[in-house]
């Protein structure tokens, strides 16, 4: 999810066309500037984000614990190895790809 100008009119990302965004507000199809864009950060556990940066980047990932400098994440269906561990990842890289209803 993103909003414009930060601004709290959220809109759905659709894709990138050069150096524009085409973005869905409502039922309305525009294009916009990818400067005028921000990413709503998680807030809560149990929200569903990805990363912009990384090798996680474009992954639906499930936030297990919310700070409020960094997350802890997994990956939805993922069944982790004895050896591994929930990946934890600063919020500044985070974004929410569906709305949580609480």
């Amino acid at each position: 999810m993103f909003v414009l100008d930060k601004r709290s009119e959220i809109l759905e990302f659709k894709g990138v066309h050069g150096d524009r965004a085409e973005v869905r507000e409502g039922r309305r199809t525009k294009f916009v500037s990818l400067e005028e864009l921000f990413g709503v950060r998680p807030t809560a556990k149990g929200e569903l984000v990805t990363a912009t940066t990384g090798s996680l980047t474009g992954i639906a990932l499930k936030v297990r614990e919310y700070r409020s400098e960094e997350c802890v994440v997994r990956q939805p269906g993922k069944v982790l190895r004895k050896h591994e561990t929930d990946p934890t990842l600063p919020n500044s890289v985070l974004v929410q790809i569906f709305p949580y209803i609480k």
